[in-house]
């Protein structure tokens, strides 16, 4: 296994730092090169009023640190949901802290310069995560030097601070979507956990919740399987959220019955297959979701209470376990040799005749409820939450194997949730700007096609995607607006889309 301290010098090319540089760094007057612009506008203003003097920070504060912490506790802040986890884990040691500045840089530089690489505050950022690094190499090294001399509580808490503040870096990476450095720090945060005696058990609460939070937010972005396991904190949270949602027993009846006609489907097209795992973390979505309109409803932006929204744990807890499914080797669509979307229609043949329909749908029915769960997470202040990948793997999943199709004609269930699908896929990609990274150009007109088909060209207007995704599963407070969009769409199509 490689060692940590070949994590930390191999994590990222940078420029020697003198040893006094973080010192330095924190002088007065020694930001005001990135003090030359007007602050954003957001929804609370951003001054040293609004932060809280009490308490105890790992490093003095100059105006641009005490700029940031504001911005920090404004409603408006992509990392605002479990705040207190990781602010908390940023309190407790000086690196830890500088990943917590740079974090808050990259969503200054965000706000004030979307799509744009380069800016003052992304040069702060940079020298906010450089300051990060070169404590985290140092405290590195002390521990590495000095941990058979130290009592095993110091070694531990020493332990403790380097966990949180590799933690920050993971969230830098996720921030600034950098794949590479994202693997490299997950990696290490791996490495340093295995060197605990226990590992992640006995974790302090809000340094397991920020371990396991800014791996999740990496995770759904990459389409790739967590490496730590669910927090027990989570999981307790989840069971009281899904008892609370069974309370309401007709919106359950109404869920249970589409779940149950999809379950008999599923049995009378593949009979040696009664309880696929996929299914079952459906019919939790399907119990859980409704908890989201009642409580988007009454935060409503505008009414002084969306900045109290907390962010439903069982969220993280299915995007969990979706992402930690296992995926068949034939359904791994490799997005790097993404085709273009052609307007194609449906298609009678066998496709990809060995490839097993079971697992297709398997596989698409896992994609889109991450795609349905991730814009669940944007109404509840995180940001960003990119999607592309999902997305892309998605249409081409379907697009390539044909066959697929037969049994949404032999199964009107499947007819149904295939048009969810289709939908689901619609509100992620209508509008979306393609990256270089992914291929999303052409999917939109293609899923379109799809769903028209699908509904024999009877889909002209929001209300008919609505109707079509209330058949399966709906958030009103979630997909209303993104409907409208897409209505825009179709109503230009007019008659040439079908």
């Amino acid at each position: 296994m490689e060692q940590p301290k070949d994590y930390f010098n191999n994590a990222i090319k940078r420029n020697e730092f003198r040893s006094d540089e973080a010192d330095e760094e924190f002088q007065a007057d020694s930001l005001t090169r990135y003090q030359q612009r007007s602050l954003p506008l957001v929804s609370a203003p951003l001054n040293a009023g609004a932060v809280d003097t009490f308490l105890a920070y790992p490093i003095p504060l100059n105006r641009t640190a005490k700029e940031l912490i504001a911005l920090i506790f404004t409603p408006d802040y992509g990392d605002r949901p479990h705040r207190s986890d990781w602010f908390t884990v940023g309190l407790e040691d000086q690196a830890a802290f500088h990943a917590v500045l740079a974090n808050a840089a990259l969503h200054l530089h965000e706000l004030r310069y979307p799509g744009n690489a380069s800016s003052k505050e992304s040069e702060l950022a940079d020298s906010y995560h450089h300051l990060a690094l070169t404590k985290v190499r140092t405290s590195m090294q002390d521990f590495l030097n000095s941990r058979k001399q130290n009592p095993a509580a110091e070694r531990d808490r020493k332990l403790l601070q380097l966990i949180g503040s590799v933690s920050g870096m993971v969230c830098w990476a996720d921030n600034s979507a950098s794949a590479e450095q994202w693997q490299i720090h997950r990696e290490g945060l791996l490495q340093l956990i295995r060197l605990r005696k226990g590992g992640l058990d006995g974790l302090p609460n809000h340094l397991r919740g920020t371990v396991n939070w800014v791996e999740l937010r990496g995770a759904l972005m990459r389409d790739t399987k967590p490496l730590f396991p669910l927090p027990a904190a989570w999981v307790q949270q989840y069971m009281i959220d899904r008892r609370r949602a069974m309370s309401d027993t007709q919106v359950l009846a109404e869920g249970m019955h589409r779940v149950s006609q999809i379950r008999i489907a599923w049995r009378n097209q593949f009979p040696d297959d009664h309880s696929p795992p996929w299914l079952e973390l459906f019919e939790d979505l399907v119990i859980l979701a409704p908890l989201v309109d009642a409580d988007l409803a009454s935060s409503f932006a505008g009414s002084g209470m969306e900045q109290l929204r907390d962010l439903p744990l069982w969220t993280n807890t299915l995007i969990h376990r979706a992402l930690s499914l296992d995926w068949p080797v034939a359904a791994d669509v490799k997005v790097a040799h993404t085709s273009e979307f052609g307007n194609s229609e449906l298609e009678k043949d066998q496709g990809s005749a060995g490839q097993d329909e079971s697992v297709v749908l398997a596989e698409a029915c896992r994609l889109a409820m991450l795609l349905f769960l991730a814009p669940i997470w944007r109404a509840y202040g995180v940001r960003p939450v990119p999607t592309d990948r999902i997305a892309s793997r998605m249409g081409i999943l379907l697009k390539d194997h044909t066959s697929f199709w037969r049994i949404a004609v032999a199964e009107v269930a499947f007819a149904k949730l295939l048009s969810w699908m289709f939908c689901v896929l619609l509100t992620e990609v209508v509008g979306a700007t393609p990256n270089l990274e992914s291929e999303l150009v052409g999917l939109d007109d293609w899923a379109l096609h799809m769903l028209a088909a699908l509904h024999n060209g009877n889909v002209s207007c929001a209300r008919d995607l609505e109707q079509a995704m209330k058949a399966t599963l709906w958030v009103r407070e979630v997909f209303d607006e993104k409907l409208l969009l897409i209505e825009a769409i179709l109503r230009n199509w007019g008659s040439d889309m079908i």
